[in-house]
């Protein structure tokens, strides 16, 4: 299966990896599976680094989808200094992005949702500082 569209970069201004997977209907498993093979080769080429998911209009298709979706984030995650996400507006998808990461947070997986753009920004930032301190 094939996404229809790109919906990953890498960000040079902020050095992170960005997704906007507006409007993705992640329905099935070989759907997540899509997605996550994008992001695998975008992490591979930028290793280490935070991302920020935009989740704006994201469906995900039921419980054994979004269970999957959990298994690739937290494999996914272990490549990233962290992720944060933003516009999860939809109720059920906030419920399934919470419940994956509490199930998964021995791999260091943490949900990280905001409202806005700017709010999951300046959380990167925050991140990236308190990696210095520590």
């Amino acid at each position: 299966m094939k996404l229809p569209r790109r919906i990953s970069r890498y960000d040079a201004e902020n050095d992170l990896l960005f997704v906007d997977a507006t409007g993705i209907k992640a329905s099935t498993i070989e759907m997540v599976d899509a997605i996550f093979d994008e992001l695998d080769e975008l992490a591979e080429k930028y290793p280490g680094r935070y991302a920020m998911i935009c989740w704006k209009d994201v469906e995900i298709g039921s419980p054994a989808v979004a269970a999957h979706y959990g298994a690739r984030a937290a494999k996914w995650n272990t490549r990233l200094a962290g992720a944060v996400r933003y516009a999860a507006n939809d109720p059920v998808l906030r419920s399934y992005i919470r419940t994956e990461a509490l199930k998964h947070q021995k791999t260091g997986m943490r949900s990280n949702l905001f409202e806005t753009y700017e709010e999951a920004l300046q959380a990167v930032r925050d991140m990236r500082e308190a990696r210095k301190r520590a």
